[in-house]
């Protein structure tokens, strides 16, 4: 695979743009759990806590930021964070008490600067 950036200009494009991530989230994943009535409980263990991230609805300019006050459900969001964060598409985020459930990851870039994740309101089942 052909790379247009050496190690070091990635290393700094990446440095770069962690100055971005002005906000924090959690990162969840679920686990079942036994139940009482010998069913299953699903429960949700941070995968991680404080972790830096951008929030903004999909095609809104990079320029724009969004306010807690500003979320709404029922559409897409562009979540952005550290290159390497350990997220999956079974994982849950919360950004300032909203939850989000995520739809795509763009793990499959050659050089990867930061980690884009699709979300989307968390509607509990």
């Amino acid at each position: 695979m052909t790379t247009w950036l050496d190690a070091d200009e990635l290393a700094d494009i990446r440095t770069d743009l962690e100055a971005t991530l002005p906000i924090t989230c959690t990162i969840s994943y679920r686990t079942n759990v036994a139940g009482g009535m010998g069913n299953t409980v699903p429960t949700w263990t941070a995968r991680g806590t404080a972790i830096a991230c951008r929030l903004a609805p999909a095609g809104v300019g990079s320029g724009e930021n969004v306010s807690a006050e500003q979320l709404r459900g029922g559409q897409v969001w562009n979540l952005s964070l550290h290159w390497d964060q350990a997220i999956e598409a079974t994982d849950k985020v919360t950004v300032s008490g909203n939850e989000y459930q995520v739809m795509q990851i763009n793990r499959d870039e050659a050089e990867l600067f930061c980690k884009r994740v699709q979300v989307t309101r968390w509607i509990p089942s």
